[in-house]
């Protein structure tokens, strides 16, 4: 082997040394043990979710133990359903800065969302939240209305969430007024649960409501049950009334005497 080969072997791990010695350092910096001290990860664990959507807050704290002055030129989540907002962006020696970061979450599922600190001198610091949002109410329904007729039926659809089984979804419980039936088809499962992303298994079922009463009270309501959940409160309405040739209703108007 000559020498041009051995200089040019040198020169090559020379340049894979510094290569990886870069990688360590940006490592580093990107965790920003090196720069910014303190909490980079919060979980807030399994969430609660009200319709439409729940917003979660946390707020990290964070020093600036170097020498030198930090500027923290912007603040950037990974994802449109949390936002950041900085106490402060210029930090001197030994300062610090509360980021308060907020989740919103709309749907059973678990997320996890970085937060990057863009620093002055291209370093950046990254922040995580994490949370397993569930819906609160695991039963919802196609219609909060329902019009029928005396001697024909309409139908609805439900859906619910089942946690940890694939394989089962408990009947709902049905309560009409009288003159009224109801009856539950059975559950067909839409999606598998996924535990590794926290997603709950999800079925769907036909209610088919009959009205064997010739007219329904005002304010006549059907509830449907899922275990524990609020009740889905589904309003009966009347059928309308027929309309007459021109486009108008056939009901005569009421009287003003």
């Amino acid at each position: 082997m000559n020498r041009r080969t051995i200089h040019r072997i040198a020169i090559l791990i020379l340049a894979i040394i510094g290569l990886a010695a870069a990688g360590v350092v940006a490592l580093v910096v990107t965790l920003g043990g090196s720069v910014l001290e303190g909490e980079s990860h919060h979980d807030y664990g399994v969430v609660l979710i009200d319709a439409p959507s729940s917003t979660f807050e946390h707020t990290f704290h964070l020093i600036n133990e170097s020498d030198e002055t930090i500027v923290i030129e912007s603040a950037r989540s990974s994802c449109s359903c949390t936002t950041a907002e900085l106490s402060a962006k210029i930090l001197e020696p030994g300062d610090a800065v509360d980021v308060t970061t907020r989740m919103t979450l709309k749907a059973s599922a678990h997320r996890k969302i970085s937060v990057t600190l863009a620093l002055d001198n291209d370093q950046i610091h990254r922040l995580w939240v994490e949370a397993g949002g569930r819906l609160r109410q695991q039963l919802r329904s196609t219609a909060t209305f329902l019009r029928v007729a005396p001697g024909s039926s309409a139908m609805m659809v439900v859906w619910v969430e089942v946690w940890g089984d694939n394989k089962n979804a408990p009947e709902p419980t049905l309560v009409t007024p009288e003159g009224v039936t109801a009856t539950f088809t059975r559950w067909d499962l839409q999606r598998k649960g996924n535990e590794r992303q926290g997603l709950p298994a999800s079925w769907s079922g036909k209610i088919v409501v009959e009205q064997q009463a010739e007219a329904l009270p005002e304010g006549a309501v059907m509830t449907v049950q899922y275990e524990s959940n609020e009740p889905v409160i589904v309003h009966l309405l009347p059928p309308l009334p027929p309309v007459a040739p021109g486009g108008s209703s056939a009901e005569p108007p009421p009287s003003n005497g």
